[in-house]
């Protein structure tokens, strides 16, 4: 769960920021608009990605090293506005929803038979924390500015690598039949 509100904290600050720290660079929406929808849409892509590599090395690489890429492209996001801010924002959208579905899965194997409540908690609890947080990252850049704000939010990500490093082998555990485990009948209603 931290995990998940550290990361969603920081990728909505930066998704919502972008429009603002464009437009007072100078750029119009016909370039804020499309780099927002490069940076969600590389998200998307990096959950789907993301899980399919996850199954091939394994959960912890792909949440550690997702989290650890995104330090770098946060804080190029911050630094080199313009242009190349597609290719970075690009990298960044993929790297930080790269281990949505790995978190997703490991709170679901932590709550055996409540797929559903980890899934809505885990969602849920990721989209209140980046709301809330997003607040908090506008105040820090109405004093210090966007790039300091966004640079700061490093840390966040630092303690996210903290806590996937500490997520039990209980959430990592993999099935040992071969295959997907399929959920168990459901037992007849009675009438």
């Amino acid at each position: 769960l931290a995990v998940v509100m550290l990361r969603s904290w920081a990728f909505l600050s930066v998704v919502t920021f972008i429009p603002l720290r464009f437009q007072a660079l100078g750029y119009g929406a016909a370039f804020y608009g499309p780099l927002t929808t490069v940076v969600i849409g590389c998200g998307a892509v990096g959950t789907i990605v993301g899980g399919i590599v996850a199954d091939r090395v394994g959960e912890r690489r792909v949440l550690v090293g997702t989290l650890i890429g995104c330090i770098p492209a946060l804080l190029l996001f911050a630094a080199f506005p313009g242009p190349g801010a597609f290719a970075i924002g690009a990298l960044l959208g993929f790297l930080a929803d790269g281990s949505l579905s790995v978190t997703l899965v490991m709170a679901q194997r932590l709550l055996p038979g409540r797929a559903g409540l980890a899934s809505g908690f885990i969602l849920g609890m990721g989209f209140v924390t980046g709301g809330i947080g997003v607040p908090i990252t506008g105040a820090i850049a109405d004093r210090l500015g966007m790039p300091t704000a966004w640079s700061m939010l490093t840390v966040l990500l630092l303690a996210a690598v903290v806590a996937a490093l500490r997520i039990p082998a209980a959430a990592l555990r993999r099935e040992a039949a071969a295959g997907p485990a399929a959920d168990p009948p459901l037992a007849p209603a009675d009438d």
